[in-house]
Parts: C-alpha cells; structure tokens; sequence
C-alpha cells in the first residue's frame, strides 16, 4: 500500500546480533479451523498502463486489468486453493465508481464460484481524499453494512463482519476513531481491525496488526514487539484482545518510494513469519499481500517467482492449521550465561535484564529507546571476541 506505517528497528546495545532462521517442513494437509481464519490484503486497481519494472521489482504472470471477470476468478482461484480464508478487498467507498464495482464484482465471482472463500473491505481514507474524514467514512460504512455486509461471501470473524481499516493517523487520534464507531457502529455489531503499532488504538477498534514486518532485524521480532505491547494493553484494560499475527514473503519497494527491500532468501524468510504465527498460537492470520506489486509483498505468480509462493502458502496455511493451538516445539535458544548485580524482570516478554546491560539500558534511554527485552542474556561472537548480549525492541 502507498500509505506507510512506522519502521523500527531492532538495537543490541549498538551491537548487532546473531539472528535465527526459522525453518519448519511440511505437515499433513489440515481442515480450516473455523476461528483461526487466513487473510490477505487484495489491491483491485491495477491497469495495464501500471506494469513497469522502472516502479516494481516484480510483474505479474500474465499482466492484466483487475477489472476483468477472467482475472477475478483466476485469483479467487488460487487464493482459494492456498489456503487462503478471506481476501481483504482494498476500497475508496461508495461513491467512487471503478473501485467499487471491483470489490462488488469480487464478492459475485465468489458467491458464483461455490467456494468457501470470504471477503472483507478495507475503506482507504488514508489513500483516498474523499473518503477521509468521519461524515464520509460514517457513510460509507453505513453502506458496508446494508449492501455488503448481509451477503453470504462476507467474511464474519468471532461473530461479526469484519472491516479492516490501515493508516489510522491520517482520519486522527483515538477520540475520533471512538467518535466515528459510536456514530457508525454504536452497537459494536462489526469487527474493526486497524492497522497501527499504538495499541491505544483498541480503545476503538477489536483488534490490531501490524501491515509491515519487514523492518524486523531477527526473526520474530516484530511479533514478539506485537506481543508485548498486546500483553501490556491487555492487562491494563482487563481485556482479551487476539493476536493476530502478519506473514510476509518480502518487500522491495525501492523503485517507487526508494523505500527499503527485505530479501525473501527463497521462501526461508515467509516460512520464519508463518513459524511464529504458530509459536504464537496466533487467533487469526493476517498476509501482506496477495498482488501488493509496487511494495513487492505479493505471492501471486510473477514473472521472477512463478508460482512458488502460492505452493508455500497452501503448505504453510495447513501447516499453522494443524499445528495452531499446540505447545509449539521447542526452538533453539542461546545458552544463558551467568549474571551479576541487579536484575529486572519483564513479564511482558518474559525476559530480564541484568548488571551492566539493565545499568546502560537505564541510563541510555530505557523503554523508550530500546523497548522490552526479547531474549536472556547470552554469549555470542564480535569482531571474533566473545560478548555479554541481549536483543531488545527499538521504537
């Protein structure tokens, strides 16, 4: 999506550290749990005129115009067939012509289609002006709710049509998102999901997620940076709010916004974020994304991948359904070296943090600038000497 949200990056002390690849092989292939739902952003405004290597890193194999009845199937198709549960149907509202008709053609192809796949709408106030302020959202999800919401492709997570919302910012701060769902959704009959990484935001919306993972330096860690937060929120507010976990293959959006890229190191990167899901026990999964070409997310067949990250995400969809809800295996973990001095813990990581590493946290900035601890202390190798380290989030 062109609207971004915030990147952070992970420090160690100014010292980078050892990071892990997750690498899980297949498992039987395993029915959909009903409550544990795959999703994936879907971009229904390409043209022929928007393929170009000289704004993406990739093309589509064919090309095409995502108007066309032909193109709609073939993806619903294979999103099907991948184990996807929903596509998330990026929209800029009622009243602009071309991109309705594809959200709405969408929902007919798949109710044509006999499949069991749903789809949910993302209103883009961040990407479309008119739709960017509390009147025009509060209509449009007026017509969510009468012309969308009540057909039988419509995807319902815990008990209620779910609209997904990205770039929380750009309508204002939590009061008026709270504004906008006491006008427009006062008997909190939908699903609001918000793209964000200020977890304030569940003041107003059901749950969160995170669009972009792809700035995580180790494996994990932008969930483990999810988790903590959630954790924290959660127990403040005596709330229950799941965790919804985000699977990526990559990112390159270098040539449209010289952004930044994450190699997707043939499929070992997609599989660590599916790993975590499944370390997780995550509620839902949510894939950034199904044809997001100018950011270079997309597992739809392309001309520099063909189709292999359609066939990962069929064995990694099954995988985190046969597996959800289990204790997860055990992972490799650094051995823990002896500590001095005084010790604090962090129960929203689970971790604590000891003697010279706790004295510099506190004195460099503490939660602000490095965030919680994600793992104990260990010894690991730089410059060929061997070190005292600790990874923590960065803000």
């Amino acid at each position: 999506m062109f609207a971004r949200s915030p990147r952070r990056a992970l420090a160690l002390l100014g010292v980078l550290a050892l990071a892990l690849t997750f690498l899980n092989p297949a498992t039987p292939v395993a029915q959909a749990a009903a409550d544990r739902p795959v999703m994936a952003f879907y971009y229904p405004w390409y043209e022929p005129s928007d393929w170009t290597y000289s704004r993406m890193s990739d093309l589509p194999a064919p090309a095409y115009s995502s108007g066309d009845d032909a193109v709609i199937r073939r993806h619903i198709q294979q999103a099907d067939d991948a184990g996807i549960d929903a596509l998330i149907c990026a929209w800029f509202g009622p009243n602009e012509e071309r991109i309705n008709a594809r959200c709405r053609r969408l929902m007919d192809l798949v109710e044509e289609s006999g499949r069991d796949l749903k789809v949910a709408i993302m209103p883009e106030q961040a990407a479309w002006n008119s739709l960017n302020n509390i009147d025009a959202l509060a209509n449009a999800l007026g017509v969510l709710q009468r012309e969308f919401m009540n057909r039988p492709s419509y995807f319902i997570f815990q008990g209620k049509p779910l609209v997904s919302f990205f770039g929380l910012n750009s309508l204002g701060g939590v009061e008026t998102w709270q504004a906008l769902r006491d006008r427009a959704d006062s008997g909190r009959t939908m699903f609001w999901f918000g793209g964000s990484d200020n977890f304030a935001f569940l003041n107003a919306f059901d749950a969160l997620y995170y669009f972009d993972i792809t700035w995580e330096r180790s494996p994990g860690a932008a969930m483990n940076s999810y988790g903590g937060r959630l954790a924290t929120y959660n127990k403040a507010n005596g709330q229950n709010r799941p965790f919804i976990a985000t699977v990526m293959p990559g990112y390159d959006d270098l040539k449209v916004r010289n952004g930044h890229r994450r190699d997707r190191e043939n499929g070992a990167y997609y599989r660590g974020t599916w790993q975590t899901a499944i370390d997780k026990n995550a509620a839902a999964v949510v894939l950034t994304s199904f044809n997001e070409f100018f950011e270079g997310s997309h597992i739809e067949p392309s001309e520099q991948y063909g189709d292999l990250y359609l066939r990962l995400t069929r064995e990694l969809s099954d995988n985190f359904r046969a597996r959800v809800g289990q204790a997860p295996a055990p992972q490799p973990q650094p051995q823990p070296q002896p500590t001095t001095g005084r010790c604090r813990d962090f129960a929203e990581t689970g971790h604590r943090v000891c003697g010279r590493i706790l004295e510099y946290w506190e004195q460099n900035g503490g939660l602000p600038v490095f965030g919680f601890p994600i793992t104990g202390q260990f010894e690991g190798q730089v410059e060929n000497r061997a070190r005292q380290m600790q990874w923590f989030e960065r803000n």
